[in-house]
C-alpha cells in the first residue's frame, strides 16, 4: 500500500527534507497515521509546487496551494503527479491511501482501482486529527505512554 499525504501551510523557513518542511499539527498527525498503515517507502507528500515527494527529498520553502489554482493549473499539477507516479512504479494495481484535501486527490481518484479514503467520513481537521490520533493509539500505545 501507498499512502498519500498533503502538504501543510505551515512551513520551514528553510531548504530541508520534505517531512520536515511541514510544521503544522495536521502534517505531523497524518504522517504519524500514515507510519501505522505503511513503511516510510511507501508514504509520499502530494506537494502544490512540487507534485510528488519522497519524505527525505530536500526542498525549498513556497508558498503555493491547489486551493488557489486556476483550472489549468490544477490540470497541469494533475498531469505532472500522473507522470510521476508512472517513474515510481505507481500504477492503477497499487493500493492507495490518501491522508489530504480533496483538492489534493479527487482527479487522481479514476487512475487506481483501490483508493483508501478515511479521513472522507470526517468534516473538518479537528475531527480528523482525532480520529488518526485514536488510530495510531490503536496501532503504538507505547507512544501516549509517559
Amino acid at each position: 500500500m501507498v499512502v498519500f499525504i498533503g502538504c501543510g501551510k505551515k512551513k520551514n523557513i528553510v531548504t530541508c527534507e520534505a517531512y520536515k518542511m511541514y510544521q503544522g499539527n495536521y502534517f505531523s498527525t497524518c504522517l504519524q497515521y500514515a507510519k501505522t498503515l505503511t513503511s516510510e517507502d511507501n508514504i509520499f507528500i502530494l506537494s502544490a509546487k512540487y507534485g510528488v515527494l519522497h519524505l527525505h527529498d530536500i526542498i525549498t520553502p513556497y508558498n503555493i496551494t491547489l486551493n488557489e489554482a486556476t483550472q489549468e493549473q490544477y490540470k497541469e499539477w494533475t498531469q505532472k503527479v500522473l507522470r510521476q507516479l508512472n517513474d515510481l512504479n505507481i500504477n492503477s494495481d497499487t493500493e492507495i491511501t490518501f491522508l489530504c484535501g480533496k483538492n489534493y486527490y479527487k482527479e487522481l481518484l479514476p487512475y487506481f482501482k483501490k483508493v483508501n479514503l478515511p479521513l472522507e467520513q470526517y468534516s473538518g481537521m479537528g475531527y480528523q486529527i482525532s480520529f488518526m490520533k485514536k488510530q495510531i493509539y490503536k496501532s503504538r500505545p507505547s507512544l501516549f505512554n509517559i
